[in-house]
Formats: structure tokens, sequence, C-alpha cells
């Protein structure tokens, strides 16, 4: 993908008058080409003063925090399977959906603790990165003979409106994985408004965020409710510590809480 051809400045990302993103080439922390997402500057130029933003499943970073495997991560302790009930009867991993995967991180590491996980995206760009930086992990597993761990990205945007739409999503899982997903997993990264942040980004993902337009209240209202329609057991939020649950009259059960994040815990039911 050239840069010329992977400008974005279209509405639901940025308007016309924001600085436009697009898909470069370039390296991950092994050396292997890589596509990262970079602002642009001019049509054929990006600025080289900020590391291109990229999916990578194979960094120090991740491979460090896989070092005693991912039993021990937050999320996957809040979704509340122990290992071995993380299989069904039938022999297959137990399904897990995340509606709002961004760079891949908890779906990667969900699939990491043994679940069958579905991740979607609606940003074009950020998912071509996704299906890029899994390519490259795809190769590694090949190169060290590893069991393919159960990951996979699609392209949709699953804040629903439409109980039809809802109720179409659902069926489209249970037929093309012969069940319904056990979880659902929402982590809505940018909120308007929300100013509860721990620190200041780094300056890749400090584009990260200028790129992606942040998640009204009524747009995680109807990601909470294609999630209630579509999982089968519980729907995960990622909050901020001390943020409210997401507004409108379905309340959470419970709220499982660390230093540093929070989930609410929802229990499916047709909405």
């Amino acid at each position: 993908m050239s840069a010329g051809e992977d400008s974005l400045g279209a509405p639901g990302v940025l308007g016309e008058t924001e600085p436009k993103f697009h898909v470069v080439e370039t390296e991950d922390e092994m050396g292997r080409p890589a596509k990262g997402l970079a602002r642009a500057v001019s049509n054929n130029t990006s600025d080289d003063s900020v590391r291109p933003v990229l999916v990578d499943f194979l960094s120090g970073k991740m491979r460090h925090r896989l070092r005693p495997g991912a039993d021990h991560e937050f999320l996957v302790k809040a979704i509340g399977l122990k290992k071995s009930d993380r299989v069904e009867a039938s022999g297959r991993p137990v399904l897990v959906c995340d509606f709002t995967a961004g760079l891949g991180t908890d779906a990667f590491l969900m699939a990491q603790a043994g679940f069958q996980v579905v991740a979607f995206e609606r940003d074009p760009l950020v998912y071509a990165l996704l299906l890029d930086g899994l390519k490259r992990y795809r190769a590694h597993e090949s190169e060290l003979g590893l069991m393919p761990i159960g990951l996979e990205f699609r392209q949709a945007d699953v804040a629903l409106t439409d109980v039809a739409q809802r109720k179409a999503l659902a069926e489209r899982l249970e037929l093309d994985f012969g069940r319904r997903p056990y979880a659902v997993v929402l982590d809505p990264m940018f909120e308007e408004g929300n100013t509860k942040t721990k620190s200041k980004p780094k300056k890749e993902m400090a584009t990260f965020r200028e790129m992606l337009h942040p998640s009204s209240e009524s747009e995680l209202r109807c990601l909470l409710e294609t999630a209630l329609q579509v999982g089968e057991r519980r729907v995960l939020v990622k909050r901020p510590v001390g943020a409210l649950p997401i507004s409108g009259d379905i309340r959470p059960l419970n709220r499982r809480e660390a230093k540093t994040a929070a989930y609410d815990v929802y229990a499916c039911r047709e909405v």
C-alpha cells in the first residue's frame, strides 16, 4: 500500500481540515518489514519526528508480558474461566469476541490464554495494521513450529442501532463458529469528555489517539446493547478507575477493579 493510496481524512475519523494519516512501510522490533501508521505532512511525505504506529505481537514489551503466560492478565481473570474450562466438551476452545480491537493487544492476550478470539475494528487503516501484525506473527509461528493461536480480525462497525442488524451479527457468528461467544469484551479507549487518564501517552500513541475519533455516549450504549445480544454469558467493559459505568438503563452486575483499570461485568440477555 502506498502512502498516497492510504491517505485518510474521511468523515467518521477526522474532518477534511484535520491532519491526514497514511500507512507507510517500516520495520518492527525484529527488523521485519511492517506496515505502520504515520501522520502525513504533505501528499507524499510523512512526519519523521514520530515513529509510525504499528501492530507488533513480537515486541519486547509483549514478550515480557507473556513471560509468565497470559493467565495473570487482568482481562483473562475478569472473563472468569479457569484454564481447564476454556476448552469445551467438544475439544474446541471457548469463543470470545472483542468489539473494539484497536491495536489488537487484548485480543492477542486472550488468544494466548487459550480462547478462540474474533476481534472487530471499524477503522480501515487500523484494520490493515492488525492484518499485517497477525501475518508477521503467523510467520513466526510457522518458523518455530508452534500451534497457531485462535485469532482473527474482521473489519466492521458493531455499534449497531438496529435490532435486526444485531440479530444478524449474532447469527453470522453462530454460523461461522458453531456457537455464540461466551463473552464479549469492550475497551472504548478514547471517549468524549473522558479526562481520567493516568499518564501522558507516548508520541506514537498520541498520534493514534489523534487519528481516532472519540466514542460518544450513544455509540457506547449501542456497542453495549449489541454485545449483550451477541454474547452468551457476559460482557466486560473496560473503564478507567473511578469512572462511572456506561450511561443508560442497563447496569452492570458488578465491577472488577485493579490499580490502573476496571471492568464492568454485565449479564447477557435480550436487549
